[in-house]
């Protein structure tokens, strides 16, 4: 797997900024500013953006500025999109669980705004359970504990998954994909990604073709997040600290090369400005 990512989701949708990925693919996208349709013109713009989209059935909605899951929902219809838009322009910190057509968890809100948000089509990936020695089952007419592990639905090909990048401006590396299994709904809550004791981890996945939806360099660092998962699985391991330290130096080394461009820069121009007088 070869990747190329981007400062942030906003620089991923500018057409001459792509990245050019390959052996993978990246998701189609369109942008919409934060200022929402009002409710009678919902339904022409959900034509528009399933049509330019791919006839898609279901669209994700996410802010284009924004990282984790803040602002994340899929929605399935005008009717959504007319829910979505009223929690945007009432600056809602957070819309209940349920809201949309389609079962879902409460969705944290970004505040403020971001400037657009990004609609793709919603990808369903297949169902992941998690099983655990606290569940039984009845053998031979005897309780049995199951292995703990994991069990696919098997109707769709696709699952989600996440991969961290690291090293410097052309010579970043992917670390090991991680799976996260969700509870409930169709998007990963925060604390599913980042609250000790909610979400399940799986790394590295059974993955093999991959669609690339975003690049997201604010990941939430907490001790949860999978970054850390990933690092311990390198060989050899990154502890959290040495990741850590790893990241810092590598954007002090990116900063001091912003600063050295800078200043050749100011010496240009100034060379130029005593030419002129």
């Amino acid at each position: 797997m070869e990747l190329s990512l981007l400062p942030d989701v906003a620089a991923w949708e500018e057409g001459e900024r792509r990245p050019q990925v390959r052996g993978d693919h990246a998701a189609r996208e369109t942008q919409l500013q934060s200022s929402m349709p009002p409710a009678e013109g919902s339904q022409k713009l959900w034509d528009k953006l399933t049509s330019e989209l791919g006839l898609c059935k279901s669209l994700c909605v996410k802010p284009g500025s924004d990282g984790c899951s803040t602002g994340v929902a899929r929605l399935s219809c005008a009717g959504d999109l007319t829910k979505y838009a009223a929690a945007v322009r009432a600056s809602l910190p957070q819309i209940q669980a349920n809201t949309f057509s389609k079962p879902h968890g409460i969705i944290e809100m970004p505040n403020p705004p971001p400037e657009y948000f990004l609609f793709e089509p919603f990808v369903e990936t297949d169902q992941i359970s998690a099983r655990s020695k606290s569940v039984w089952m009845m053998a031979g007419g005897e309780p049995q504990a199951v292995d703990d592990g994991l069990s696919w639905a098997g109707r769709s090909r696709w699952v989600e998954i996440t991969v961290g990048v690291l090293g410097s401006k052309n010579e970043m590396r992917a670390l090991t994909p991680s799976i996260t299994v969700r509870e409930s709904g169709d998007i990963l809550s925060l604390e599913e990604k980042f609250q000790g004791g909610t979400g399940i981890n799986l790394t590295p996945p059974p993955a093999s073709i991959v669609i690339i939806i975003e690049a997201n360099t604010i990941p939430g660092m907490t001790p949860s997040t999978v970054l850390f998962h990933q690092a311990l699985a390198e060989n050899p391991p990154l502890s959290p600290q040495e990741f850590l330290k790893t990241a810092v130096l590598l954007a002090l080394e990116r900063s001091s090369s912003f600063g050295r461009a800078a200043a050749q820069q100011g010496s240009t121009d100034l060379q130029q400005t005593d030419l002129q007088n």
